[in-house]
Formats: C-alpha cells, sequence, structure tokens
C-alpha cells in the first residue's frame, strides 16, 4: 500500500513533498471527477490509497502551521476550523471551501493499513492559499521645509504573499536607489519595494 497524490506533483520520490494549487472563483473538474460548488473558492489536497488490501484503511490529516500541528481529520471527522468548510472525498482526499490565508501550512495525509505488508504511509502537502491585494493607501506629505528629508508611505494589508510595491514619477518607474540609474541621476532616493516607504532623502527647491 502507499499513497499518491492527482492534482500536485512530486519534488523527488523519497521526499513525498509536495505543492499542490489553489483555486478562486471558478468552477473546475477536479481528479476522479469531484465537484466543486462554483461560487466557493477552495483547494483539493489529493492522497489517494494505491494498492492496498485493507478495506477500511485508518485515514488522518494534520496540519502544521507557525510550528503547531494540529488535527484537521481524525476518527473519521474533521476537527477545527474547518470542521465546516472541509470534507474527505474519494476516501482520503481533503477537500477545503472557502479557503482563507489561514489555511496555508504544511498538511500531512497518514494512512495506516493493518492487512498491508507495508501498513503505514504518508504524503505531505505544503499549501499556499494566495490573497489578492486590494488598493494600497498611500500617505504623501502636503509639504516639506528646503533641506529636509520628504518620506513618501504606499501599503496594503490584506494581499498574500505580502505585496511588492513600485512608485512612479509621471511614468517612470522609480529604482530602488536613485543613484543606479542615470534617468535619476540628479535626485536623491531610497525606495523599499517591501514596505512601499520611498524617502527623498534631501528635499530642493526644484
Amino acid at each position: 500500500m502507499y499513497v499518491d497524490t492527482f492534482s500536485c506533483d512530486f519534488q523527488t520520490a523519497d521526499s513525498l513533498y509536495t505543492y499542490c494549487i489553489c483555486w478562486y472563483f471558478k468552477c473546475e473538474i477536479l481528479p476522479r471527477f469531484i465537484f466543486v460548488p462554483c461560487f466557493l473558492p477552495g483547494a483539493e489536497l489529493s492522497c489517494i490509497i494505491k494498492n492496498s488490501n485493507t478495506n477500511d484503511p485508518r485515514i488522518e490529516w494534520k496540519k502544521t502551521r507557525n510550528n503547531e500541528t494540529t488535527y484537521v481529520y481524525f476518527e473519521n471527522n474533521i476537527q477545527g476550523d474547518l470542521k465546516n468548510r472541509a470534507e474527505i472525498q474519494s476516501q482520503s482526499s481533503l477537500v477545503i471551501f472557502n479557503a482563507s490565508r489561514t489555511d496555508t501550512g504544511t498538511y500531512r495525509c497518514e494512512v495506516a493499513a493493518v492487512d498491508d505488508q507495508k501498513n503505514l504511509a504518508e504524503i505531505i502537502i505544503n499549501l499556499t492559499v494566495k490573497v489578492k491585494p486590494v488598493t494600497p493607501q498611500c500617505r504623501v506629505p502636503k509639504s516639506v521645509p528646503v533641506g529636509k528629508s520628504a518620506v513618501l508611505h504606499c501599503q496594503e494589508n490584506e494581499g498574500y504573499p505580502s505585496s511588492v510595491y513600485r512608485w512612479y514619477r509621471n511614468t517612470d518607474a522609480l529604482p530602488d536607489d536613485s543613484k543606479t540609474s542615470p534617468k535619476f541621476v540628479n535626485s536623491s532616493f531610497t525606495l523599499n519595494t517591501n514596505t512601499g516607504t520611498l524617502v527623498r532623502l534631501v528635499a530642493t527647491l526644484a
């Protein structure tokens, strides 16, 4: 007996580490003809049992997030915050409905088959739920004294993974450091693309 997955690709045959795909606000026919309602975003974590002589193997799903491991499926019941948002399909695959960023984590499917020569198998799936960013909020000072630095902020907190920012002057994208671009050689600023903060080091009359 061993477990396999249809919706993810193995990195190596030994590590059993996989990467799954989330889909958003669309209807797809999943492996083995599983249907997910079109109005619910979700993700399928496939754990397919093959070549087993055990009629009723024990299935368990666990999730690790922020170094904390919890049961997702135990004793034939969905556990924790997925209790009303997930179900087991095709005997052992976990389908999460209405997926949110808190569902991001490492999931482990464990199968125990007492009548098989290899009576324990598992597969590990790394799930990342991506969230579309919203329009960022920008904060620009109304005035800056001559000779002082000007700090401009641009940020949003909804997107996952965290957003990367880019500032523009008219239609020209600003580099991370004005010294690296001949176009902005007469300017003096730095840009942090991770925080969206633009610092013009010295404000002039120009």
